[in-house]
């Protein structure tokens, strides 16, 4: 398996309250980049979600997801959106998945200040 996030990431989704049981497709992480699949493994470890759990996690929030190209280097690069097309600064990544649990940390922590979390979810 090759991790779709780095450790660091795994580490912010959990801290962010990301769940960390072992419930759907996802694997464990561990800070070397050792991969894991189910066990008792996170206790220990970070989970490491699919693009459908994270989506999910975000629920109601969670509007679209945008791929772009650079400017500079014609690389992809991917915005996940709340609300109608509202990003926040820090949410573009490499993958899918990257930006996706970028938003749910900008959700779900205090990387965002109050006036900055949405309120109104979509209909």
């Amino acid at each position: 398996m090759k991790s779709n996030m780095n450790y660091e990431l795994t580490k912010q989704l959990k801290e962010a309250g990301f769940p960390q049981g072992c419930t759907g497709n996802g694997y464990f992480v561990d800070n070397q980049g050792v991969e894991y699949k189910g066990g008792e493994h996170w206790k220990q470890f970070n989970y490491v979600p699919t693009l459908s759990e994270l989506i999910e996690a975000c629920g109601e929030y969670f509007y679209s997801l945008r791929r772009d190209y650079r400017a500079d280097n014609g690389k992809p690069f991917f915005w996940a959106e709340i609300n109608g097309g509202v990003t926040f600064d820090g949410v573009a990544s490499k993958t899918p998945e990257e930006a996706v649990a970028r938003l749910f940390i900008c959700l779900n922590s205090d990387i965002l200040d109050s006036n900055e979390k949405p309120t109104k979810k979509r209909n």
